[in-house]
């Protein structure tokens, strides 16, 4: 099935609230609401499970000294999975609380990562991480972590996230924002808009389960 763009999720909304389709997203102050309201419910849905089509990960080559390294790519919305060293056959670096990480100064040790944890964002808004021991080689780290879409802004930009509960979850928005839709109670478009999401993630988690690692993409 086709992904559906801002514009048509839009009116797939606007249809549903017995509006007229529009011809862009910004067409009038009505269907910039009902936009708002589709980033919102695009929002919940990516928060609601670690999605398929979601899933990225970016390179990080450790330098010898060098203890903090930024997530480049990952920005505000991200969820992280695990770190794996390529150089030792994928070994998967230990995430610890900061209390740990804060106990082992001020004796630094140099030598092969095997524990981070998260700390401050960059300049960019990108997350940052520490490593221990300090590394003293150039390796390369693998980091896998579910990135969310930034909000949708163009009429052409393509949700990446199932479509139908965004769609119901913006309807539910609508009704909460102007009242009681004439032809459906707004307790009756909660309960479509969560049997649909979860129906979603059901087929996301299926679907997961039978994935290999080219289903991870780069960030």
């Amino acid at each position: 099935m086709a992904r559906k763009t801002y514009l048509v999720l839009v009116n797939d909304v606007l249809r549903k609230l017995r509006h007229n389709t529009v011809t862009s997203v910004g067409s009038s102050d009505y269907s910039q609401l009902i936009g708002l309201m589709v980033n919102q419910a695009k929002r919940e849905v990516e928060d609601a499970w670690t999605w398929l089509e979601l899933r990225r990960y970016i390179n990080v080559t450790t330098v010898s000294g060098t203890q903090r390294y930024a997530l480049t790519g990952f920005g505000e919305r991200y969820r992280l999975d695990c770190i794996r060293n390529d150089a030792y056959s994928g070994a998967i670096i230990k995430s610890v609380e900061s209390a740990w990480f804060e106990n082992q100064y001020p004796t630094d040790q140099a030598g092969r990562p095997q524990y981070w944890r998260a700390t401050t964002t960059d300049g960019n808004g990108d997350p940052q991480i520490d490593l221990y021991p300090v590394p003293n080689a150039a390796e390369t780290l693998r980091v896998h972590g579910w990135i969310n879409q930034d909000d949708l802004s163009l009429d052409a930009d393509i949700l990446k996230v199932p479509s139908w509960p965004v769609v119901l979850g913006a309807y539910v928005h609508a009704i909460e924002e102007r009242g009681e839709d004439a032809g459906t109670s707004l307790s009756k478009a909660q309960a479509e808009y969560q049997g649909a999401l979860d129906d979603a993630i059901a087929r996301d988690n299926l679907n997961s389960a039978k994935g290999t690692a080219s289903d991870w993409r780069i960030a």
